[in-house]
C-alpha cells in the first residue's frame, strides 16, 4: 500500500520537477476513490488513459487545456503514473488470483 511518503518519494525520484506532494496524493487518493466506487465506464477511461502513447498524450493535454488545466507535458505524464499506480494496486495479487 502507498502512502503520502511513499508517493512523494517515488515522485521526487523518478521526476527532475515532481509535482507539489499535497496535488499529488490527493490527485491519488481522488483516483483511488473513482477507481474503487466508479462505473464500467469510468475504469474503462482511466485504463486506456493509462495505456496512452505520446500522440493520444498531446490530444489528452490539448482536451484538459481548453477545460482550463494547462499542463507541462511532464505533469501530465506524472498525473497519468499516479493513475497507474492506483489501477496496479487495485489489481489482484497472484494469491487473490487463486483464493
Amino acid at each position: 500500500m502507498i502512502n503520502r511518503e511513499k508517493l512523494s518519494n517515488i515522485l521526487n525520484f523518478s521526476y527532475v520537477e515532481p509535482i507539489d506532494e499535497t496535488n499529488a496524493w490527493n490527485c491519488f487518493t481522488r483516483f483511488q476513490d473513482h477507481i474503487q466506487n466508479g462505473d464500467k465506464e469510468t475504469i474503462k477511461f482511466f485504463l486506456e488513459v493509462a495505456f496512452c502513447n505520446q500522440k493520444d498524450m498531446l490530444t489528452l493535454r490539448n482536451i484538459m487545456a481548453e477545460l482550463g488545466y494547462e499542463l507541462t507535458p511532464n505533469q501530465l505524464s506524472q498525473y497519468i503514473f499516479l493513475l497507474t499506480l492506483c489501477l496496479l494496486e487495485k489489481m489482484p495479487t497472484e494469491n487473490e488470483k487463486q483464493s
